[in-house]
């Protein structure tokens, strides 16, 4: 059975459903669904984190990784918004262009990644909600740019990020990258259709009980 095509809203809320599923982070991060997908168009993500303890530092004030790790999940959002399921690999590496698949594989693991986040104004305390909108400024042949903005409850800039991402489609490079990282990504899985999910994440209703 093949799953249809979803709007944009439901397809980035199935795509969070795939990262609270099969991604150790983002569900120790978010074990009760705190984070939550509000609306999507294409190319753009409007979400909230019902801040808790477990996100806060020992001031009491949402840590930093925190919010550098929202930062990072924005940016896949962001890219998933534009009708792609596999968001890609983060690969903002000292501004380099983008490489071939064989060196970027190798930057990849001698260099590490670079997720620059601007920390302006504190993001809240347990029990209050952080609003952030996730702009994906460009999806080119190889390389997906995205921004995230994240304002606290009380109408403050808290932060803002960029991520920059290796989203290319083709399963054959997914296949060499994922070799090349030893990672778990589309190397198992075929050329994807815009908007349409895997058909276990597909369910409308299950996402609507989500949030």
């Amino acid at each position: 059975m093949v799953s249809k095509a979803l709007t944009p809203t439901q397809f980035t809320k199935a795509v969070m459903r795939s990262f609270m599923a099969e991604s150790g982070l983002e569900r120790r991060l978010f074990p009760g669904n705190q984070f939550k997908v509000l609306s999507a168009t294409a190319g753009r993500v409007d979400f909230e984190l019902d801040i808790l303890s477990s996100h806060t530092n020992r001031l009491k004030s949402l840590h930093g990784g925190t919010i550098a790790s929202i930062v990072d999940l924005g940016g896949s959002l962001a890219i998933a918004s534009m009708g792609r399921f596999y968001t890609g690999v983060s690969t903002d590496i000292s501004g380099s262009p983008a490489l071939p698949v064989s060196d970027l594989a190798s930057a990849l693991l001698t260099q590490g990644s670079r997720l620059p986040v601007t920390y302006i104004a504190p993001g809240g305390e347990a029990g209050d909600v952080l609003k952030g909108t996730a702009i994906c400024d460009k999806m080119g042949g190889k390389l997906a740019y995205t921004r995230v903005t994240l304002v606290n409850q009380k109408g403050q800039l808290a932060a803002h990020g960029s991520h920059t991402k290796y989203a290319f489609a083709h399963s054959d490079s997914w296949t060499r990258l994922a070799t090349l990282t030893t990672s778990r990504y589309v190397a198992n899985k075929n050329v994807e259709t815009p908007y349409v999910p895997p058909e276990e994440f597909s369910d409308v209703e299950e996402m609507d009980k989500v949030d």
